[in-house]
């Protein structure tokens, strides 16, 4: 897969980051869910977007 690489002003390292995939997403989620960790408010709720997205995604490819 191809990723977009963006040189940052500065003229440091590219920035090679990429969307986490649904698996690392939902992986996350459960061990953030049945952790003691806090987090900002909304935050695993744009993850569980995240993962929404990216769900459906799945769904078009599979299609």
């Amino acid at each position: 897969m191809a990723r977009d690489v963006v040189v940052p002003p500065s003229g440091g390292l590219p920035d090679r980051r990429q969307a986490p995939s649904l698996r690392a997403t939902t992986g996350f989620l459960k061990r953030a869910e049945s952790g003691n960790l806090r987090f900002v408010d909304g935050f695993l709720d744009d993850i569980r977007a995240h993962a929404d997205i990216m769900r459906q995604r799945e769904k078009l490819v599979a299609a």
